[in-house]
């Protein structure tokens, strides 16, 4: 598969199993075609990335409903996500504890 290429090439240090994979097949297949290779799975991914996005605006067009819902989803993982970092910072830690409002409040 081409488009695992992009992963194999961007090994950072010598240590990564990729990096070795990444000379292996470039001393393989050349460097000149393994680049080659690459920069088309590059394109590919681009291409399929620019797809994605398009389909994304197309639906705040073409179905306001359901994008508003997938925002509010997105939003709504956001938030829990930012309460449970608060939690990992707090632990088990004593402090105020806020009292639930009433209807009546």
């Amino acid at each position: 598969e081409i488009i695992g290429l992009t992963r194999v090439v961007h090994a950072k240090t010598v240590d990564e199993p990729r990096f070795k994979v990444r000379v292996h097949v470039e001393g393989v297949v050349g460097a000149t075609e393994f680049f080659q290779s690459f920069n088309e799975a590059r394109e590919e991914v681009a291409k399929t990335r620019q797809e994605r996005k398009r389909q994304r605006v197309n639906q705040a067009i073409v179905d306001p409903v359901q994008f508003a819902r997938r925002k509010q989803a997105r939003n709504l993982k956001k938030r829990d996500a930012r309460k449970r970092k608060v939690q990992t910072y707090k632990g088990n830690a004593p402090g105020k504890i806020k009292r639930a409002r009433s209807e009546d409040e």
